[in-house]
């Protein structure tokens, strides 16, 4: 049976080193970014007739999701936030 660990506590492990946490953290938080990102791209076409997929909001979801990763573990006193976004 797998573990389920909140949001805060996956950031907390990815920081400590355990990187292969990460498509779990994305995994539960999937749903709403593709929410907002098709909110995002119904207005972008409706208003500004913009020639974007669904899937570029997508990443850049995924991409602010690592922001705000690095911007949580910052705010806890996490001392030098990993850069998430060069894992290999």
């Amino acid at each position: 049976m797998a573990a389920t660990w909140s949001n805060e506590e996956l950031a907390e492990r990815i920081k400590a080193g355990e990187n292969e946490l990460l498509p779990i953290l994305w995994g539960q938080i999937r749903n709403l970014i593709a929410i907002l990102a098709a909110r995002y791209y119904v207005t972008a076409q409706q208003k500004y007739s913009a020639f974007v997929d669904n899937e570029d909001f997508i990443q850049c979801g995924y991409f602010a999701m690592i922001e705000a990763l690095n911007a949580y573990l910052s705010l806890i006193h996490i001392s030098e936030p990993t850069r998430l976004g060069m894992i290999s």
